[in-house]
């Protein structure tokens, strides 16, 4: 049911970007999300046009954050994932890794 609602990489970036006990980098996010760097930071971008996350630069890297408008939207998503997944999907989203 999730799959025909929400698409799952844009989920999966912004559900894991909630872990704010993490620095978030493109390339951590498009690893664990199964998705590809340059589709990562596209949907960045895209992101960060509509005041979802926001980039903070540390010398020559960047990591990305979601403000508040992006925690809440996060938020909605899990609960919305929480009421339609079933058991079997439940066990095939995949976990965020331990700090």
């Amino acid at each position: 049911m999730k799959n025909l609602l929400l698409r799952p990489k844009p989920c999966a970036i912004l559900t894991m970007l909630k872990d704010n006990t993490q620095e978030w980098y493109p390339s951590k996010l498009a690893k664990l999300a199964g998705a590809s760097y340059v589709y990562t930071t596209n949907l960045l971008s895209k992101f960060e046009s509509a005041g979802v996350v926001l980039f903070e630069r540390k010398g020559k890297t960047k990591t990305v954050k979601l403000t508040e408008k992006g925690a809440l939207l996060s938020s909605a998503i899990e609960e919305l994932i929480k009421k339609t997944e079933t058991k079997k999907e439940a066990e095939q989203i995949p976990k965020q890794p331990a700090a």
